[in-house]
């Protein structure tokens, strides 16, 4: 017996736990608060769900990523290609994306993602973790490719769901 729980547990198991009359709680149970951030990613995972979006959870760290100055290497990786701190949630995205929708029948596959990254601001000595969310679509047609003029449609349709100022585009790509 190492914990006061585990005497407990014993003197219950002695006893005979039918023997045991059930008791209501006292405490009284109230919902945790939802935070602001908590109901925006809500927002968004729904808004992209509607857009024809599939979440994805992916690794936090960035498979065969090399390490940089920027980046945060862990100390003792499972693997060693899984050494770095992933900064971008895209390339995890992208890679994901793709491999589905070459195995998939379907035209075309979107996913999206919204967890942490972890950055390195000058003279951090400790990963700052933000979360993030990000999203890709790609079309198969011949080969894979990233479709950038819907990513902007769906960007500024995203936008006005989480009720922010629709974004401006310069260029024909979007990262």
């Amino acid at each position: 017996l190492k914990i006061p729980e585990d005497l407990v547990e014993e003197i219950a198991r002695l006893h005979g736990y039918q023997n045991l009359k059930p008791t209501r709680l006292n405490a009284e149970l109230r919902p945790v608060p939802i935070s602001t951030d908590e109901r925006l990613a809500e927002t968004a995972r729904a808004a992209l769900v509607q857009l024809g979006y599939l979440e994805l959870y992916s690794r936090v760290t960035n498979p065969g990523e090399p390490p940089s100055f920027q980046a945060w290497s862990l100390a003792n990786p499972i693997d060693p290609k899984d050494a770095v701190l992933r900064r971008s949630l895209l390339p995890n995205l992208e890679r994901a994306v793709r491999g589905n929708l070459e195995r998939s029948p379907e035209p075309s596959f979107g996913g999206f993602e919204i967890g942490t990254v972890f950055l390195r601001p000058p003279g951090a000595r400790a990963p700052v973790e933000e979360i993030r969310c990000g999203a890709t679509f790609w079309r198969a047609e011949g080969k894979p490719r990233w479709s950038g003029e819907l990513a902007k449609r769906h960007t500024a349709c995203l936008f006005q769901q989480l009720v922010l100022p629709v974004p401006t585009f310069v260029g024909e790509e979007i990262c």
